[in-house]
């Protein structure tokens, strides 16, 4: 999902002088689609921005190789994009606008580049981007589930998937970003033939909350709550809802590294959140991330598998976020 940047993201210089952002720049991406296409049509949000995003022209080309994170494209292949007729377009603060569509075949896990050029930049430094995303690989667990969904003759195949994850979100708080539930009209409900949301939320909540126990069963209690609300929404639009278990974030003993979050009172929060997520049946279905990554250290704590830990006992790596999909039962969403 879109998130407001961080100071420690903004652009470098001289892509960051006062008082404008992205000044006389282009910008391109590389995305991957996920189904085949005849026409496409592209999204573009100035959500968090405190200033109108003057977009001067949009393109899409062809990367060179069909390769992500390409920094060049294929002579001839390249397509204007157009609003309403118009190659540029104002984006007001706050808001999302779509492009015309345009007619170009393309078969699914095709690569496309996407130039953005902005000749004024953006005034301010309240811009809208989205943190941790990659453009040369897409090693995240939901890139890594979409190869299972779309095994040959599988049922899954039509479906793609839309990873709206937030780094750091919560659901009880504004973090970086918004909160979960007051995410869902924006990053769920306004998309279009969505038939399943995925939430894998609550980490945040209970590791960035007091240790004591009074506090923790608040916020566990909260969680619980808020899942049931989450549900409750989405049902009455005609979506099924997947609970996904929270992982460990215990530190080993003797680690050189102390996970913030690691505490005996938010361990049993999680343990107790876990326990309802599978065992309450609010949920459509449930994806158990837990019981794939963790392990236990022989003195009854839970922490992360040592070849799915990152490094700091919270985040997964790549060999986690594959045991992630792989541990995703597919039929859930036929």
């Amino acid at each position: 999902m879109p998130q407001l940047t961080e100071p420690a993201n903004l652009p470098p210089a001289p892509f960051n002088s006062t008082p404008s952002i992205f000044p006389n720049t282009t910008l391109r991406h590389t995305l991957r689609l996920t189904q085949p296409a005849q026409t496409i049509r592209l999204r573009l949000s100035n959500a968090f921005g405190s200033t109108d995003l003057p977009i001067t022209s949009v393109a899409i080309s062809v990367p060179a190789n069909n390769t992500l994170g390409s920094a060049s494209i294929i002579p001839g292949t390249t397509t204007p994009l157009t609003f309403d007729g118009d190659a540029s377009i104002l984006v007001p603060v706050g808001s999302l606008i779509v492009s015309d569509p345009i007619t170009l075949p393309k078969q699914a896990g095709t690569t496309l580049t996407v130039d953005l050029y902005l000749e004024s930049g953006q005034n301010g430094t309240d811009i809208t981007s989205h943190p941790g995303s990659r453009t040369t690989s897409w090693m995240g667990w939901p890139d890594l589930l979409l190869p299972y969904l779309h095994t040959p003759n599988s049922p899954t195949t039509t479906l793609s998937l839309l990873n709206q994850a937030a780094g750091g979100n919560r659901i009880l708080h504004d973090s970086l970003g918004p909160n979960t539930l007051s995410r869902i009209d924006r990053d769920v409900l306004a998309h279009s033939h969505i038939t399943h949301t995925i939430v894998f939320e609550g980490v945040n909540d209970i590791g960035t909350a007091s240790t004591s126990r009074t506090t923790q069963q608040i916020v566990g209690d909260r969680i619980i709550m808020s899942y049931k609300q989450i549900v409750t929404r989405l049902h009455a639009a005609g979506i099924k809802v997947i609970g996904a278990t929270i992982t460990p974030f215990g530190t080993p003993a003797n680690s050189s590294v102390v996970q913030p979050y690691s505490d005996p009172e938010r361990e049993k929060t999680r343990q107790r959140v876990n326990g309802w997520i599978r065992e309450s049946g609010v949920f459509d279905g449930v994806v158990d991330f837990d019981r794939a990554v963790r392990r236990d250290d022989g003195a009854g704590r839970d922490l992360l598998k040592e070849e799915f830990d990152s490094g700091d006992h919270l985040h997964l790596n790549p060999r986690g976020y594959e045991a992630m999909a792989r541990a995703f039962p597919v039929e859930l969403l036929d």
